[in-house]
């Protein structure tokens, strides 16, 4: 069975939120290394870790439709919506249908 739009969107905000995720923690991490005197592996570890977060964001953003490469980010994360978009707003695909194969 191929991979259908809307799982694909899913797939990568599944991605982007545990990059994000990971980034957080790190900086939560090197906060308390902070408070405890580890000055430098403190500082490290909260500028790597909102770097993380960063990225993670950036990655949700870049998110595009497979068909017409438009960014579709809001798209993307309207899957945890009660009434998610059924279509590309840019050119019309139906999000259930499947992706294109030539689409990265």
């Amino acid at each position: 069975m191929a991979e259908t739009i809307r799982d694909y969107f899913k797939r990568r905000t599944r991605l982007a939120l545990q990059l994000c995720a990971v980034g957080i923690a790190l900086a939560a991490i090197a906060i308390a290394l902070f408070a405890f005197g580890y000055l430098v592996a403190g500082e490290v570890g909260a500028v790597i870790g909102v770097a993380i977060v960063c990225s993670g964001l950036c990655f949700l953003e870049l998110t595009r439709c497979p068909r017409c490469l438009s960014r579709l980010s809001a798209t993307a994360s309207s899957a945890r919506l009660s009434h998610p978009i059924n279509f590309c707003p840019y050119c019309g695909a139906n999000l259930d249908s499947e992706r294109p194969s030539a689409a990265r």
